[in-house]
């Protein structure tokens, strides 16, 4: 085969691109043909039978596809999304959605990913029902129950016998779980690879210590640029002490956000760091652009120049 590997590359992403899209297309008539027993009169035995032969798809992917079908039955317009999106994300707001707000929750999976809409419809489900005096739902920070089990991947079943490992569970507080998940990610920088939660526990009962920075130099400085200075990034992770700058958010902070848009502003003041999911959160517009940073069930109206910057941001993660 005389091809480069660069050639190569791009055909099986063209291939893999297509392939995703005529699965969701299949998908998006597979309640259809379901409804009107179409497979029977084809001779395949079950409508799974019919996805298998036909499409490659497997049974948990087809009894979620029929089982979304039936929900969005009376919604046509979002279950026309799933030629768009899969069905991925029609599975994460089928609890949520409800006729009267469909048009809303389709504006809310075009506008973020999978994760974000998760995480947006995770925080919905916890928010009492009562509102400001804007009319926008706020959340509240909820204490968090985080499960560790010493051996993370334990076999079920049969193969069971042949893992000596204790399966080990119990709840934390919101600062423990936060404390841990700070020191998982620490070790694994350190290390270089990603590790299971009863790898690190195991090192955190060997009496192994949080990995300690280096002792910070502060500087003056003088120029601004786009890039950030270290010592610029330094004072914000002290600040915020490595935790995402969200209220009601438990995770590390990864990512560092301009709140007033370095594009417009050209300067660095309102620069927060955020947990990568709250960081595409913010620039499709769930986040506030100041105040309180809470995350709101529905996207916001933003100013235009914003809108303009954030748009060309989402295009960029999407490549």
């Amino acid at each position: 085969m005389k091809i480069s590997d660069r050639e190569l590359y791009k055909i099986c992403q063209e291939c893999g691109g297509n392939a995703r899209k005529w699965m969701k297309e299949f998908a998006y008539y597979l309640p259809e043909v379901a409804k009107r027993s179409l497979h029977r009169r084809k001779g395949f035995e079950s409508i799974y039978q019919f996805a298998a032969q036909v499409a490659g798809m497997n049974f948990e992917v087809c009894k979620s596809v029929l089982q979304l079908g039936e929900k969005f039955e009376n919604m046509p317009l979002l279950w026309e999304q799933i030629r768009m999106h899969g069905w991925s994300k029609l599975r994460v707001v089928a609890s949520v959605v409800t006729p009267e707000t469909e048009a809303i929750w389709i504006k809310n999976m075009n506008r973020c990913t999978k994760a974000g809409l998760e995480k947006i419809v995770k925080k919905f489900k916890s928010v009492p029902e009562k509102k400001c005096k804007d009319g926008v739902v706020r959340l509240s920070k909820g204490n968090t129950q985080m499960g560790i089990s010493l051996g993370e991947n334990v076999p079920c079943g049969d193969r069971a016998d042949f893992d000596d490992r204790t399966m080990l569970k119990f709840k934390v507080d919101d600062e423990t779980e936060f404390q841990f998940k700070k020191f998982k990610y620490e070790l694994e920088k350190k290390n270089g690879r990603a590790m299971t939660m009863g790898e690190v526990l195991k090192k955190l009962l060997d009496g192994v210590e949080t990995v300690q920075p280096k002792p910070r130099k502060t500087r003056k400085i003088i120029k601004v640029t786009r890039q950030m200075r270290v010592a610029e990034k330094r004072e914000i992770e002290e600040k915020q002490n490595d935790r995402c700058f969200v209220e009601d958010c438990n995770e590390l902070a990864t990512e560092f956000h301009h709140s007033k848009r370095y594009a417009l502003s050209r300067s660095h003041d309102g620069v927060v760091k955020l947990c990568r999911c709250h960081h595409q959160l913010a620039h499709a517009g769930f986040i506030d652009e100041v105040g309180d940073w809470l995350v709101d069930w529905q996207v916001r109206d933003r100013k235009i120049e914003v809108e303009e910057i954030d748009e060309k941001v989402r295009i960029y993660w999407q490549l």
